[in-house]
């Protein structure tokens, strides 16, 4: 079956057959659905680096959908990497949700700036504005959660700001970090202590325990390539994000969307 229009590429809107069945809605780059892929900017002297994995909706053979030019973008948590196993069903939703405004992608991203730095997010969401733009995207609804949360409000406050071409339809927080001042210490204690408490509900419900252990094992792998990759600088980089989570953040102020 032939895909439908997409935001770069034009071809046939397919045809509904006898018997329904899902099609996928139309991206960028006739992308699959899980897709997943790394981009690197240059901001301001620092390499940073935009992985993501990209989500589609699923629609009856014969509906007809917009052409992709909206997106939601979702910032997983702390140390978590775009396709993590714990975020794909909520990502997956997400592109779901937008079937009844006709119809766009959601694309999990998470970034990387090559420098350690205290101050890292807003060079970091130059360059998801960077990506977003390069995505053909003109009208975006940004969610995220803890860490990822705080970046959603700096990419917000950065395409309010300096790409007026892209509007930012909605701002969707989950648990976001950086809402208010708090120490160092009381940050961490507060993250491995919430860690400890939905394991012990975990026990007692299936689901949940499934969910707990995807996002433990998620936890674990990402922190583990981090480790690896930056080696002895990994303290420092620790360090610096645990000091920009605990700051309050100006971008929270600054967000009119």
């Amino acid at each position: 079956m032939e895909k439908m229009p997409s935001a770069k590429i034009e071809s046939n809107v397919p045809k509904a057959d006898s018997a329904p069945e899902l099609i996928e809605a139309p991206v960028a780059d006739g992308a699959e659905n899980g897709e997943r892929g790394n981009r690197s900017y240059e901001i301001d002297g620092i390499n940073v680096e935009v992985d993501w994995t990209r989500y589609l909706p699923d629609v009856e053979s014969g509906e007809k959908l917009e052409p992709a030019d909206k997106g939601v973008i979702y910032f997983p948590g702390w140390a978590m990497p775009s396709d993590a196993e714990s975020s794909e069903k909520l990502s997956q939703t997400l592109a779901q949700e937008t079937v009844k405004d006709g119809g766009s992608l959601a694309i999990s991203v998470t970034t990387r700036a090559e420098n350690i730095s205290n101050n890292s997010l807003p060079t970091e969401a130059k360059a998801i504005a960077k990506f977003i733009e390069e995505m053909g995207l003109k009208e975006v609804v940004l969610a995220g959660q803890s860490r990822g949360g705080q970046k959603a409000a700096n990419v917000a406050v950065q395409l309010q700001n300096n790409n007026p071409d892209i509007k930012v339809n909605g701002l969707l927080l989950f648990c976001p970090v950086g809402l208010y001042e708090q120490g160092n210490l009381e940050l961490t204690r507060k993250f491995w202590g919430h860690a400890f408490m939905q394991g012990v509900q975990a026990q007692s419900d299936k689901k949940m325990t499934d969910t707990y252990a995807k996002l433990t094992r998620d936890t674990s792998s990402s922190l583990i390539d981090e480790i690896k990759r930056s080696k002895l600088d990994y303290p420092a980089r620790v360090t610096s994000e645990i000091k920009e989570m605990a700051k309050s953040d100006p971008a929270f102020r600054e967000v009119t969307c």
